[in-house]
């Protein structure tokens, strides 16, 4: 028997959510009364245990200066060894304020002005911006596509880092949006092509505790090498708190997490709000169970969609992911039949679904339009329902 009800709905139109905002909506898609099912939030309650911490720290009066992130640490590297059995010293660890910002910040201790930035594109476009922004070049490594996944080519990323402009590979696994979980293989190939070359990783891993049956998610950071590494994971994904804005890192070089922890301090960025404390450490300590029924929740979604398009869509295509609640949806049989071409306008106005555009994450992101699917399993079936309509009438 279930401990958690994924099924109940949370209205959220009026809770400061860029998810739900209308004038969001309607910039994307034209519609403001379509349904979002873009940025990556769930809309299932976090587990009980999240939101009873926060309820019981804003009863007392005084929200002054929390502790140093001590505990928080100890706790996040307990989950390491529950989670991906990996036993990481404490003294390895550092608190970041979310990802983007560990991101932002690697890549100035890590490169200079002007040096090469390696993405595996399709790629979640902050990246881009972070990258152009520091005064460093995005360079494009494709994925490959084959069927319904994709693969790395390596022909190309040894190319990219042989190229001794290029400084740093910034790595994604799960990949968003193309939901690949890179096996030990494949980051074992990247780690030594980054060793011979001289390059380092920057791994985001967000993504990695919500990995479905079967597949086993390897931690860059856990390899064994020379390869100069920091690893991003966070509780912000895997139990639906992204706005806490909490993350760590993960860097087994004393001098870079030396200076990787200066270059935070130097912002005042290397202590966490009172309250994604609180959330975070309630999170790994007693939301295991949560996780464990989400993800069996978030396996029947996918499953649905998949057997939905292959029965009423065939137009559409679905990259199964290997982990996560976001699935890329190749629409390059859909396109002709288009009156415009633009799959996200077309199903905003006509089935009042909003996905997000597949050229966000670049222009090896076209033709693809990305689903949220981490939501109640009937607002996903209406859209569903609603989404074969529209596209009946393009048949005709």
């Amino acid at each position: 028997m279930n401990m958690y009800n994924f099924d109940e709905n949370n209205d959220r139109k009026h809770s400061d959510s860029v998810k739900w905002d209308t004038s969001v909506i309607t910039a994307l898609g034209g519609n403001r009364d379509a349904e979002p099912f873009w940025v990556a939030d769930m809309e299932f309650s976090p587990p009980p245990a999240v939101t009873e911490a926060l309820k019981t720290r804003v009863s007392h009066p005084v929200l002054g200066y929390p502790m140093s992130p001590k505990e928080l640490i100890t706790v996040f590297c307990s989950w390491l060894i529950q989670k991906h059995n990996w036993k990481v010293p404490k003294e390895n660890v550092t608190f970041t304020p979310g990802l983007l910002t560990g991101v932002a910040s690697s890549i100035r201790i890590l490169s200079k002005a002007g040096e090469g930035i390696i993405v595996q594109t399709p790629a979640y476009n902050p990246f881009f911006t972070i990258i152009e922004k520091s005064g460093r070049t995005v360079v494009r490594n494709p994925l490959l596509q084959q069927e319904n996944t994709f693969h790395i080519d390596f022909k190309n990323l040894e190319k990219s880092l042989a190229d001794p402009v290029n400084t740093i590979l910034l790595l994604c696994s799960p990949h968003n949006p193309a939901g690949r979980v890179w096996n030990y293989s494949e980051l074992t190939k990247i780690a030594t092509l980054c060793e011979k070359y001289n390059v380092a990783v920057i791994s985001d891993e967000i993504h990695a505790d919500l990995t479905y049956p079967g597949i086993i998610h390897t931690p860059f950071s856990s390899l064994s090498g020379k390869t100069a590494s920091i690893t991003f994971m966070s509780p912000s994904k895997t139990f639906n708190i992204a706005g806490e804005k909490a993350a760590f890192s993960i860097i087994p070089d004393p001098e870079i997490r030396a200076e990787y922890q200066s270059f935070l301090e130097s912002m005042s960025l290397s202590h966490p709000t009172i309250f994604a404390q609180i959330a975070a450490i309630a999170a790994y300590e007693q939301g295991h169970p949560w996780l464990i029924e989400l993800l069996a929740y978030l396996h029947k979604n996918l499953e649905l969609i998949d057997a939905y398009l292959k029965k009423y869509i065939p137009e559409m295509v679905l990259i199964i992911p290997e982990a996560s609640f976001i699935a890329f949806i190749d629409c390059k049989k859909l396109i002709p039949l288009l009156p415009e071409n633009t799959p996200v306008t077309f199903f905003s106005n006509e089935a009042d679904v909003l996905f997000h555009d597949g050229n966000w994450f670049g222009p090896e992101g076209k033709d693809f339009v990305r689903i949220n699917f981490g939501t109640q399993t009937a607002a996903l079936q209406g859209a569903l329902e609603r989404i074969r309509k529209a596209v009946a009438t393009l048949r005709k």
